[in-house]
């Protein structure tokens, strides 16, 4: 107890008295339950526009991986998995991305087998959708890949069609291994 009665005689000497404390304090909750709302009706609008954008960000997606799923045959030849085409592959040896896969196949593959995917389709879509998403590239350091696509007259949509391609062609084999006829 004398600790307590030190502290209140401090608080006396220094002019704060329970007459002057309690306006203070309850001046103090009322300008809190005050800023409160006004702060929750922005934290309502705030998640609003985090909402809006995270669905523009769906729809751009979608609309991409689309419009890629639309152009693969333009980079691949047709078969089971689809193949790069020789063209193509240029593109995918010169800035060294196939010694970068090759390296990754393990990761890459393990991340394929995450995606469950039934059937070489799913695969097709579950690997387009990785190559338009920023997580290729905790897996694959593009820069090198994209730069040299861009000094050949080549833009992004060639750079995810011919990576996409590419990597059905590695990567579908191994989980759904060809058919022996």
């Amino acid at each position: 107890m004398p600790f307590s009665i030190d502290v209140t005689g401090l608080l006396q000497y220094l002019g704060i008295t329970p007459d002057r404390i309690v306006p203070l304090l309850v001046f103090g909750f009322i300008v809190y339950l005050l800023l409160s709302r006004k702060l929750g009706i922005f934290s309502k609008e705030i998640n609003k526009v985090i909402n809006a954008i995270i669905e523009i960000q769906a729809i751009l997606r979608n609309n991409l991986k689309f419009t890629l799923q639309q152009n693969i045959n333009q980079y691949g030849t047709p078969g089971s998995p689809i193949v790069l085409k020789n063209e193509f592959r240029q593109f995918i040896i010169k800035p060294k991305l196939d010694q970068q896969v090759t390296e990754k196949i393990e990761e890459l593959t393990e991340w394929m087998k995450k995606q469950n995917p039934k059937t070489g389709i799913d695969a097709q879509n579950k690997i387009s959708g990785l190559v338009i998403s920023p997580e290729i590239n905790k897996y694959l350091d593009l820069t090198k890949y994209k730069q040299y696509l861009y000094t050949k007259g080549k833009t992004s949509r060639d750079a995810y069609g011919i990576l996409a391609v590419y990597l059905f062609e590695v990567l579908i084999p191994r989980l759904f291994p060809p058919l022996k006829q």
